[in-house]
């Protein structure tokens, strides 16, 4: 894995804010939600939001388990090796078929 992704993950674990060359990370609170929510984006633009997985109540601390919500309109726009490549660092079955997205085995 790239070191970018390492670091990618590694600020999504602390929950912490961080930007690397054109990937940041976001960290926040969003209204109606008790948990942190950090987003990912890739040369600004919003590839997913990693939240708690649905119905698990956690507290917010480093190591808890969480899962990707891919955006799957930038996929489609932004079909590179680098968008796939983050989201595949992500957990998301992200791929590249005759030049065509496809995320869990669905185009994009």
């Amino acid at each position: 894995m790239r070191k970018i992704n390492l670091h990618m993950l590694r600020a999504i674990d602390r929950r912490k804010d961080w930007c690397e060359r054109n990937t940041c990370v976001e960290v926040a609170q969003h209204v109606g939600n008790p948990y942190l929510i950090a987003s990912v984006y890739l040369f600004g633009n919003h590839i997913a939001d990693i939240v708690p997985p649905e119905g698990e109540r956690q507290e917010d601390r480093p190591g808890m388990r969480w899962e990707a919500q891919p955006n799957v309109e930038t996929f489609r726009l932004f079909p590179t090796a680098t968008t796939r490549s983050r989201l595949r660092a992500l957990g998301v079955d992200a791929y590249i078929e005759d030049r065509k997205p496809h995320i869990d085995g669905e185009p994009a």
